[in-house]
């Protein structure tokens, strides 16, 4: 049982950090999108 919650809690993880870099991904797009001669160098 604790193996089954630690699994649950690490695709809960997984998934919090996949959406985090699709909110920042959008982000910067609308801010590309507002000012075309910014420039993000990642």
């Amino acid at each position: 049982m604790k193996f089954f919650v630690s699994v649950v809690m690490f695709f809960f993880l997984l998934n919090c950090f996949a959406a985090a870099q699709t909110l920042i991904r959008d982000s910067c797009k609308t801010a590309a999108a507002k000012d075309p001669n910014l420039k993000y160098d990642f």
